[in-house]
């Protein structure tokens, strides 16, 4: 019998504890970040109805729930806000707690941001169950339209479910669309609006932009970025983790390419979640 075993990397998935700061990685990606008062909120659009069900069950691991609505995703998308705008006024305040502060600390014992351990409500659905600002049902399928956003086994017939492509069209000439993401405004994500964009990229963050935005290709994994991300910020984040990218100019994107990268990558995202497609997750190459 083989003594060997798997040897845990410093910045894999398993080498710390599931935690609010882990949704930092959603700013590599496409997401947007807005605060208010002394809460915030992520939001991201992805492509694909398995990325909904993979982000849903890693947030609900770090105490954060998710709505969803679908969207047009060839629709110019809005400016987005800087990290520390302020939420649209028509945004109801989020519910006060008593709870003691938390501390979150980064591993290398910098103090990020104080936040309070309970997680405000999301304002109360429409009577009919759709999300608020006109979406699909609050926590059900975007796939189907049916049973809850649970994270577990990919809906069959689910955009995306077995191939890991683009999200629905209407047509095949129609208009594409995909899915907003949205957490609810909470004081348990007020220390990312100081933590942002990091210089570092543990694998738990690494996961979440791969669940949001990385498409596996042949001979590489692509992982688009936010737009309004510093290129040079991003590469050396990357570098640092042995990830050394290089930029698709036309697309706005990083390319992991080579087998030593690749399987640094898989080593640091983690397997495949269950609502994940095969060959829709970063593995080891053979």
């Amino acid at each position: 019998m083989s003594l060997t075993r798997r040897q845990l990397s410093l910045f894999g998935v398993e080498a710390a504890d599931p935690s609010p700061l882990d949704l930092a990685g959603l700013l590599f990606a496409p997401g947007r970040l807005t605060r208010m008062g002394g809460t915030a909120r992520i939001a991201v659009t992805v492509d694909a109805a398995w990325r909904v069900h993979v982000l849903a069950a890693e947030l609900r691991h770090r105490g954060i729930e998710i709505t969803w609505k679908p969207v047009r995703l060839d629709a110019p998308d809005p400016e987005p806000p800087p990290p520390d705008a302020a939420a649209d006024p028509a945004d109801p305040p989020p519910a006060a707690d008593d709870d003691p502060p938390v501390e979150f600390v980064e591993p290398d014992g910098y103090v990020v941001g104080v936040a309070r351990a309970a997680d405000p409500e999301e304002p109360a659905a429409p009577a009919d169950g759709t999300a608020a600002g006109g979406g699909g049902p609050v926590g059900s399928d975007p796939a189907a339209g049916g049973g809850p956003v649970d994270g577990g086994a990919a809906v069959a017939g689910a955009p995306g479910a077995d191939s890991g492509g683009p999200g629905i069209a209407a047509e095949a000439t129609g208009p594409r669309v995909g899915f907003e993401v949205l957490t609810s405004y909470s004081t348990m994500l007020a220390p990312v609006v100081a933590l942002h964009r990091p210089a570092w990229l543990s694998g738990a963050r690494l996961r979440l932009w791969v669940a949001a935005a990385g498409t596996v290709e042949p001979g590489g994994v692509v992982l688009d970025l936010d737009p309004g991300a510093d290129l040079d910020q991003v590469e050396g984040a990357l570098a640092r983790v042995g990830l050394a990218p290089a930029l698709i100019k036309e697309r706005r994107a990083f390319r992991i390419s080579g087998r030593r990268r690749l399987a640094r990558l898989a080593e640091l995202v983690g397997e495949r979640p269950a609502a994940a497609p095969e060959g829709a997750w970063p593995t080891t190459p053979e």
